[in-house]
């Protein structure tokens, strides 16, 4: 996890369903086809968010998927939840 590139997902997540700026952060991290998400919420409550994952992030880091896609995310109160991509 301390290799490889980072690309932000709270641009592109700004309208997203249960996603706030102000309490949440999102982005993928990964290098050679291994990415993974990380979802972290600095709220007092627990919640659930769609990420939207751009077409930019999956060419930027070689996902091997096609085109954008939305991740549901479930993530305790101050807590983060971290999933393969």
């Amino acid at each position: 996890v301390s290799d490889g590139l980072t690309f932000d997902l709270g641009y592109c997540n700004i309208g997203s369903h249960g996603f706030n700026p102000d309490n949440h952060f999102a982005f993928l991290r990964g290098s050679g086809g291994n990415v993974l998400l990380f979802v972290c919420n600095f709220s007092v409550e627990d919640t659930s968010m769609d990420i939207l994952v751009p077409d930019e992030a999956i060419r930027y880091l070689e996902i091997k998927r096609t085109e954008a896609f939305i991740v549901n995310v479930s993530v305790k109160a101050s807590g983060y939840t971290v999933l393969p991509v």
